[in-house]
């Protein structure tokens, strides 16, 4: 587990559940702890640069309020920083030390290659991965990209499932993971084995990974993937939904999903 992981959870920041999926989410794509919590929207960046910021005594940059000098841009590739998401400040101490943005700033091994790659010492700030990421296509490759930080958008895992009278019967994917929950340890109590897998192992992950893409493309492509699996668990809640009230059963739909 990251120092950064291990702060989060023992400051309470994100919980146990959320740790658990983050780091499975780790194994499979090889992405930072801090990078996959805003891409779930399991903590909104902003309030987690805050936070990193508070918790490591380590400022918070503005992406959007500076602009980074030319001989710092200099000192590293864009699409190195882009895959590292890191950015280019300043430099200071006669060019000796470069200033960058970074998620995690607790992280040596990343801090490591940052600096073997500019060729000097580092001093960090921090700053969020979309941000920074905006800001990189932004400066190294002239794209106009819209700023959005400090907004508060609604967590991917909420929606609305209505019964035919309109009452709301579920209203996000944590709801549908507490009753699969409930559900097992009442199984385990009971002393019974679940007999099929749950509505959300009913779906392969479907992830893919194209290494010859351009940082624009690469973000677009994030994008649709961020799409696809908000689509992805709102059907599973509708699966679950369906079995729950015994309109179908999980092998039948998983042999019927098999066929497909």
């Amino acid at each position: 587990m990251s120092e950064l992981a291990t702060l989060l959870l023992q400051e309470r920041y994100i919980d146990i559940n959320q740790l658990d999926s983050a780091r499975a989410q780790q194994e499979y794509s090889g992405k930072r702890i801090e990078h996959i919590l805003v891409e779930s929207r399991m903590v909104p960046e902003y309030k987690l640069v805050d936070y990193i910021s508070r918790v490591t005594h380590i400022p918070e940059v503005k992406l959007s309020e500076v602009e980074p000098s030319g001989d710092a841009l200099a000192k590293m590739k864009g699409t190195d920083c882009f895959d590292l998401a890191v950015l280019p400040l300043y430099l200071e101490n006669n060019g000796r030390t470069l200033v960058v943005a970074v998620t995690d700033p607790l992280d040596i091994g990343h801090l490591d290659e940052i600096m073997r790659l500019a060729g000097c010492r580092v001093r960090t700030m921090v700053a969020g991965v979309n941000s920074i990421r905006r800001s990189v296509r932004k400066y190294y490759f002239g794209e106009e990209v819209e700023e959005q930080e400090g907004i508060d958008l609604p967590p991917e895992d909420e929606f609305k499932i209505t019964d035919m009278s309109g009452n709301t019967v579920m209203t996000s994917i944590d709801q549908l993971r507490r009753q699969e929950e409930a559900r097992l340890a009442a199984m385990r109590s009971a002393g019974a084995a679940p007999a099929s897998p749950p509505a959300s192992d009913l779906f392969g992950e479907g992830l893919f990974e194209i290494k010859a893409l351009s940082p624009e493309e690469r973000a677009r492509l994030e994008k649709l993937k961020d799409h696809m699996a908000k689509s992805r668990r709102v059907l599973q809640a509708v699966l679950e939904l369906l079995i729950e009230k015994g309109a179908a059963n999980r092998s039948e739909l998983k042999a019927a999903i098999t066929r497909r």
